[in-house]
């Protein structure tokens, strides 16, 4: 984990506030937005992120990471040279990574978090063992044993929401892979109309990253609802007063980026 939230309570309204030891601000996270889209994804096949583990059960959770959208996006458009040659590869050395700083801080366009529209879930077991391995297990350790895991997965035909904004025009792909298993995702796009205005609490539309807003957003929003998520915790709804990307049905927070609070 990059970053930890912890809640704090007030009177007034609930604040969270980004611990670290440290905190530093990137050199390029912000977007200056010309393009903002809304995104619809559908789910052509069960979608498997490992969000929550318990005992034998790994669970997929109700939302999609922005980062795995975003590496999602660059695969499909043609644009994995972009990134670190870390990322480039299939297999990855154990302790080099992630570079989600290096690969996602330059782009010229930013993802928000999925939110579910319509989903559904499926459970199955799958065999963690190989099939040469063969043991004899008897007594008290036989009804312990490891076996296997039920995995829960987001179901084929479930859709999600989000947004995108870009600084010019950016190729947005039809079709792209996400999921551990890398699922087939059907991505349909329409362009907005919007104006930039600065809104006082305003409930938001988007999903937020937290480590993706600027360090003054907890300070000045209310009622947030976080929701710990990996690789970092999101923001399902919040009462915002600053910036905003404002369309007739939509209130999005402005100056987002990748990676704004970096653990130093």
């Amino acid at each position: 984990m990059l970053l930890e939230i912890q809640l704090k309570r007030s009177q007034a309204a609930t604040k969270t506030k980004l611990s670290s030891s440290r905190i530093c601000i990137a050199v390029k996270p912000v977007i200056s937005l010309s393009k903002l889209y809304r995104l619809e994804i559908t789910a052509e096949d069960p979608i498997f992120f490992s969000t929550r583990e318990a005992n034998k059960r790994i669970n997929t959770g109700r939302y999609l990471h922005n980062y795995a959208l975003t590496y999602s996006i660059i695969h499909a458009s043609g644009q994995a040279d972009k990134l670190s040659e870390y990322s480039q590869k299939i297999e990855k050395e154990d302790g080099k990574g992630p570079k989600y700083f290096e690969d996602l801080s330059g782009l010229d366009f930013y993802v928000f978090p999925a939110n579910p529209i319509d989903v559904s879930f499926t459970s199955e077991k799958v065999n963690t063992q190989s099939e040469g391995y063969r043991e004899k297990i008897d007594g008290d350790r036989g009804k312990r044993y490891f076996t296997g895991h039920t995995i829960k997965r987001i179901s084929t035909g479930s859709t999600f929401e989000t947004f995108l904004i870009a600084e010019l025009d950016v190729e947005i792909p039809d079709y792209a892979r996400l999921g551990k298993f890398m699922s087939k995702i059907k991505i349909e796009k329409e362009e907005l109309d919007f104006s930039e205005k600065d809104v006082k609490e305003e409930k938001t539309t988007a999903v937020l990253n937290a480590l993706d807003t600027p360090e003054e957003f907890e300070s000045n929003a209310k009622n947030l609802k976080v929701e710990k998520m990996r690789p970092t915790p999101i923001i399902l709804s919040a009462v915002h007063s600053g910036k905003a990307f404002v369309t007739e049905d939509e209130v999005i927070p402005a100056d987002v980026g990748y990676l704004q609070k970096k653990e130093s």
